[in-house]
């Protein structure tokens, strides 16, 4: 446990780290026809026209986690003993490499009942989340090397260092949406539709560091001598020590909105209904902005910010870090010669993982797809969460009843990832990432997601429509 405090004082208060989110778009899925709820977080517009009346969302659950600095070893296994929380120091190796930046990230998604309507002409939809999202970036690699061997790592000792700029942030919440879209324009070769999700979001805890720049020198595992530092730092936490009950507090309120536009090109309206054995349409292209939004925690919220400090710590190596409370006084003391010396206010503002996205669909055959998926991050403010960037190619084969598809995607224009995803009716399940779960590389993430959900009345009622009004009838 001490490890651990040491670790998270290092993390938010003195040290820089780097990692970065990419908030989890469930690729294998998300791209489908029959996406429903979840194909809404990538695109609001496909809430209308969709190939069933209603889909009834009763639970789903996603998790991704990825960094590039510490990874478990191939052939070894890691996997299950990851699961089964069977890991030990010894078995973690780490790419000590000045360049890039290490990077990592985490994201808990969980999704409860909601339900969508869709016809011709308008969607309707409404779901319940409870959600985590964490993105820091810009790590120094010697950062990272003492927060993983503590600081008795003797080959880094009397050496100046100076970190760059960092940016670290946290938040969990829970999530209300709303969505709502209609068709701008039915033709015969075109078919035009734009939707809008609201959603009341209550926060639960949520963390930041904001690190400007950090002049440090050890000269030996018991001292660390810090010259210069400038840092701003805060959180939504109880005061004592951080349990699981920290994250489902309500500790502040907020809102974000996605809003999108979806064309399709040669729509053919009896192959929605059912009534044709052609393709549903030419192709489709999307865009949309998801995530934009914010939430102000107020409830057990402190604000910290140190300017120009400095210090000499002595016995650093022995120091009992006992929960936030206590580790806010004594930094205090050590940096300003108060408790509250770097105090500021007891409320702050933390940012969505904001992205602009294109999607694109090609029907190859009635059942064979290649979809396109862009997701490219939009990043404002000091606090906010960072989603990573992702281009990915989907070929997927779909019916009313069974889908499998097979995401290949470019994370962070620099990792390339295979996926598999499938759909049997109720359920859906898949990974983004499946090269985790063979052993064959080393694992330095997972990725992985599953759902239950039914659809109602897949195919339309009408027998008799003319053209003229094929478009108005559902």
């Amino acid at each position: 446990m001490k490890r651990v405090y040491l670790y998270f004082i290092i993390l938010i208060a003195l040290l820089p780290s780097g990692k970065r989110l990419i908030a989890q778009e469930w690729l294998g899925i998300a791209g489908s026809n029959f996406a429903g709820n979840t194909g809404l977080n990538i695109n609001p517009a496909t809430v209308v026209g969709a190939p069933f009346n209603k889909e009834f969302h009763l639970f789903s659950m996603g998790l991704s986690v990825h960094n590039n600095y510490v990874y478990l070893p191939r052939y070894s296994k890691s996997i299950f003993k990851l699961t089964k929380g069977d890991i030990k120091k010894q078995s973690v190796s780490d790419r000590y490499t000045q360049s890039p930046d290490k990077q990592a990230y985490y994201k808990l998604d969980v999704r409860g009942p909601g339900k969508m309507r869709s016809s011709e002409n308008s969607g309707f939809a409404w779901n319940l989340a409870y959600r985590h999202a964490m993105s820091a970036r810009d790590v120094d690699y010697h950062i990272a090397k003492f927060m993983l061997e503590g600081f008795n790592y003797y080959p880094q000792h009397k050496i100046n260092f100076t970190t760059d700029p960092y940016k670290l942030n946290f938040m969990s919440f829970y999530e209300i949406g709303i969505t709502s879209g209609r068709s701008l324009i039915q033709s015969d070769l075109h078919y035009l539709t734009t939707g809008v999700t609201g959603s009341l979001d209550i926060g639960n805890a949520a963390f930041f560091a904001d690190g400007k720049n950090m002049d440090y020198y050890l000269p030996n595992s018991e001292e660390l001598n810090v010259s210069n530092v400038n840092l701003d730092y805060g959180y939504a936490f109880g005061g004592q020590r951080i349990t699981p009950f920290d994250l489902l507090r309500p500790r502040g309120i907020g809102g974000h909105f996605n809003i999108g536009l979806n064309y399709m090109n040669g729509r053919n309206p009896s192959a929605y209904n059912g009534k044709a054995k052609a393709k549903l349409y030419n192709y489709r292209v999307g865009v949309s902005l998801i995530d934009v939004g914010t939430i102000q925690y107020m409830n057990q919220t402190k604000y910290f910010s140190y300017t120009n400090r400095n210090t000499v710590w002595l016995g650093i190596d022995t120091t009992d870090f006992k929960n936030l409370a206590y580790n806010d006084s004594m930094l205090g003391v050590k940096f300003t010669g108060a408790p509250d010396g770097a105090y500021i206010t007891d409320n702050f503002r933390m940012y969505h993982p904001a992205a602009f996205s294109i999607q694109a669909d090609y029907a190859v055959t009635r059942h064979i797809y290649v979809g396109a998926t862009w997701v490219q991050h939009i990043n404002l403010f000091a606090h906010q969460v960072q989603r990573s960037d992702i281009i990915a190619i989907t070929p997927r084969y779909e019916t009313r009843k069974f889908e499998i598809a097979l995401p290949y995607s470019f994370y962070n224009y620099y990792q390339h990832r295979l996926g598999l995803a499938f759909r049997y009716k109720w359920f859906f399940a898949g990974s983004d990432r499946l090269g985790a779960f063979t052993g064959l590389y080393n694992l330095d993430g997972i990725d992985i997601y599953f759902g239950f959900k039914f659809f109602a009345s897949t195919k339309k009622k009408n027998t008799k429509f003319k053209p003229s009004d094929c478009y108005n009838r559902f």
